[in-house]
């Protein structure tokens, strides 16, 4: 789940901050800083997809792998 919800963001190993004044954040193409959020993981059929908001790119998404694995408590 991706939030404008930050707060939690910079102490929460399960979370991933976007922040929009970074070349990252500038990259990943979201209207507002947001936070992914890794703790309630879950699947969306791709037909219910209505429009994408953003992307983030492959070194984004090895740190978002790093999250998940502290979700779910693999090392």
């Amino acid at each position: 789940m991706i939030t404008t919800a930050t707060r939690r963001a910079e102490t929460e190993p399960t979370q991933f901050m976007i922040e929009l004044g970074t070349a990252r954040g500038r990259q990943a193409g979201l209207l507002h800083t947001s936070a992914v959020k890794c703790e309630n993981l879950f699947t969306v059929h791709q037909d219910l997809i209505r429009r994408t908001i953003g992307r983030l790119g492959t070194a984004a998404m090895s740190e978002i792998d790093v999250c998940v694995k502290a979700s779910l408590g693999i090392k």
